[in-house]
């Protein structure tokens, strides 16, 4: 009986739910979708340049290069030979010119002599030259006589200074001890006086060994050197 009941309670049930599925208005399901919103920015203005003939202004014209001028004409070759020649002669003139000037100062200032071969050091060194004859000036009783400089640029060596230079003097500087060394040796020198003063009488002397030749060109040549030093070394004049 109950399960009578239960059958057709379930019938009665479903024909219920039936009928209010077909008989209801239909359920519309809304679906959301994300909406784009769309942002117009305006585009960056572009410069439209417009060209136009502006009246009256024309371009100005362009100058015309100005032809390249014609490289020079050559000479001929008797132009070229001829002017060859004028300079060849030239040259040969100077050069005669230039000997008879050098003929000239070999006569006057002779030539520069070469040293002989192994001479000693003590005819060379400018050094020894100086101290040997500032000390056999002051043995000789030459207190104010000294040595100013030595010319070894030359054969001989010439030794300068003031103080030193009268006739006798000579032998009474070689009899110093200082002066042993060159006691033997050829000896040459030369004064000058200047204002009547012994002490600044100017001195030249030149010393070259025992037995070595010392011809007429030598002489010529030392001269020259001495006479150009004295004239250098000369004391200005005094003013008026």
């Amino acid at each position: 009986m109950k399960l009578a009941l239960a059958s057709a309670l379930s019938l009665l049930v479903g024909l219920g739910l039936g009928w209010l599925a077909f008989s209801a208005p239909p359920v519309v399901q809304t679906i959301e979708q994300p909406v784009v919103q769309r942002v117009e920015v305006a585009a960056p203005e572009k410069v439209k340049v417009i060209e136009r003939d502006v009246p009256g202004v024309q371009p100005a014209p362009i100058a015309a290069a100005a032809p390249s001028a014609a490289p020079p004409a050559m000479p001929a070759p008797e132009s070229r030979d001829s002017e060859l020649n004028a300079l060849r002669a030239q040259v040969e003139q100077l050069k005669g010119q230039l000997e008879t000037e050098l003929k000239i100062r070999r006569a006057t200032e002779g030539a520069p002599i070469r040293a002989p071969a192994g001479v000693d050091e003590r005819f060379t060194n400018e050094k020894r030259l100086v101290e040997t004859f500032n000390k056999a000036l002051k043995e000789a009783g030459f207190d104010k006589a000294q040595v100013s400089n030595v010319d070894c640029s030359e054969y001989p060596c010439i030794v300068f200074g003031n103080g030193f230079g009268e006739r006798d003097d000579i032998p009474k500087l070689m009899k110093s001890s200082a002066m042993s060394d060159y006691r033997d040796d050829h000896t040459s020198s030369w004064g000058f006086s200047r204002s009547g003063d012994p002490a600044s009488r100017f001195f030249a002397i030149a010393v070259t060994p025992k037995g070595s030749e010392r011809d007429e060109a030598m002489e010529k040549r030392i001269n020259f050197r001495v006479q150009q030093m004295e004239e250098v070394s000369r004391p200005p004049p005094p003013r008026p």
